[in-house]
């Protein structure tokens, strides 16, 4: 009898699996069986990046063409962070796109990495007629103190803690532009496409950053040392569709100007300045030389007045990303 009944077993055992098994083939026919799949495995990750910033567009992008989905991440993205360090050391994000602001806090010992670089540096200072030099700027306020800006100011002649006033503002660029645009400050610090934004309002671009800081990092994959410890995996995964996505949009030149303008409501001179920014400063490997790596130290440490001897690898740890280069080739 245990022997009929363990046969009896073992035949309605066969007949499920076996329903379940048309049932799969069948799905797979429709059409609808992978993606559930797929849902399944995804992993859920936050990610702070500013939409109007062409630096973070990849971010963006990657997810509305489901290029992170296809690697597996379900991803949520947070726009205009007030403080998008203090979100990925505190754990509410577990990656930026926010390059300056990571390297000011990883020289102040936060344990956080840039994995990969997005976008070369190409920080501009705009500002009306009468600011035309750098030297123009004594006794104004400027939006935005970045590290490397002030080191800039300082190596031109003017002292960025006595001479100029710092305002802080949380809002996007067009928000310091009008600031600027009504009295409420004389300059502002912004990355492209604000150039043609100002032009339109009757500012200009007086320097770019990266006339004195040549091919810096200025937007990355940042993470958590945690995160690169306890989930390389999820970091590599980051890495692999934030490649992709580059690659995709430096090779879609009209798609991207139409986006630009739909989403990020820009005109067609700042959407075709955007692309020309993403070809010219997006590095498709996600690497730039150690050369321009210690320019981008020693600018931010001396925008700190920091003195301390600090190593490369304590702002950027590119292991993940050269193991994804590796194993592409």
């Amino acid at each position: 009898m245990d022997a009929i009944n363990s046969i009896g077993r073992g035949r309605r055992a066969f007949v499920v699996n076996g329903l379940a098994l048309l049932a799969a083939v069948a799905a797979g026919y429709l059409g609808f069986a992978a993606p559930a799949v797929a849902q399944a495995q995804r992993e859920s990750i936050t990610v702070a990046a500013n939409r109007t910033a062409v630096n973070h567009m990849w971010v963006y992008w990657g997810k509305e063409h489901g290029i992170f989905e296809k690697y597996g991440i379900d991803l949520q993205v947070i726009d205009n962070v007030a403080d998008p360090i203090a979100a990925l050391a505190g754990g509410q994000v577990q990656f930026v796109a926010h390059g300056a602001q990571l390297h000011q806090g990883a020289i102040r010992s936060i344990p956080i990495k840039a994995v990969m670089v997005t976008a070369k540096d190409n920080l501009g200072v705009y500002a009306g007629p009468a600011i035309k030099t750098i030297q123009d700027l004594r006794g104004k306020r400027i939006i935005a103190p970045y590290d490397s800006l002030k080191d800039v100011l300082r190596r031109n002649g003017v002292d960025p803690d006595k001479d100029v006033t710092w305002v802080v503002s949380r809002g996007a660029p067009m928000v310091s532009l009008e600031l600027v645009k009504r009295g409420e400050a004389d300059a502002f610090a912004s990355f492209p496409s604000s150039r043609s934004q100002s032009e339109e309002l009757g500012l200009h671009e007086v320097f770019r950053v990266g006339q004195f800081v040549p091919g810096g990092p200025v937007s990355i994959v940042g993470t958590s040392d945690k995160m690169i410890a306890e989930r390389p995996q999820t970091v590599t995964r980051m890495i692999r569709a934030a490649l992709e996505t580059i690659a995709n949009m430096r090779s879609s030149r009209e798609a991207v100007i139409e986006y630009t303008m739909r989403v990020m409501k820009y005109n067609r001179a700042g959407a075709e300045e955007a692309y020309a920014t993403i070809q010219r400063d997006m590095p498709e490997d996600g690497l730039v030389s150690d050369e321009a790596l210690q320019i981008t130290l020693e600018s931010t440490k001396k925008g700190q007045n920091n003195t301390q001897n600090i190593a490369l690898s304590q702002v950027w740890n590119f292991t993940l990303l050269r193991e994804v280069l590796k194993s592409r080739k």
